[in-house]
């Protein structure tokens, strides 16, 4: 994934903004499966800027949706609060079913880091079971953070 990626922004590096958009948040999402969430962050970061310089709001909702599920792998609490909170005010009200799901998953995730495994476990299961109920499949990097998430829930997974 990462190697398409980065081949395919090496193809639009020197064509507008709106080209280098999937590559580079292709490529942030590859870094982040891989757990190189440092290098991830900066990518994401870089997306974001696109994002906003393009006026993108959904995109650029997208992009803190994912920066907090990274700041949260760093360890960066309120970074990740603060992320999450951007991407509500982004996104459309009412929320798509996927964008509902997210910010469900998005509660279940600061839960957890703020040591409520109860609120996680439920919260996970929800946004899992909103999704099904409107026959939407996870993306990858969102099906890495619940499966992540449930990991870490499970007796012993810390």
């Amino acid at each position: 994934m990462r190697k398409l990626a980065s081949n395919a922004l090496d193809l639009v590096k020197d064509r507008s903004g709106d080209a280098q958009v999937m590559p580079l948040h292709m490529l942030a999402a590859g870094t982040r499966l891989e757990r190189r969430y440092a290098e991830a962050l900066e990518l994401y970061e870089e997306s974001l800027d696109l994002s906003r310089r393009l006026k993108d709001e959904h995109m650029a909702a997208a992009e803190l949706h994912n920066l907090g599920h990274v700041y949260l792998h760093l360890g960066r609490l309120t970074d990740a609060e603060r992320a999450f909170e951007d991407r509500l005010r982004m996104i459309s009200t009412p929320a798509g079913p996927y964008d509902a799901a997210m910010t469900v998953l998005n509660e279940a995730a600061l839960a957890h880091a703020h040591g409520d495994a109860a609120a996680a476990r439920t919260l996970v299961d929800r946004a899992v079971e909103q999704l099904r109920a409107a026959g939407i499949e996870l993306d990858p990097d969102d099906a890495f953070e619940v499966d992540s998430l449930r990991q870490a829930l499970r007796p012993g997974g810390g």
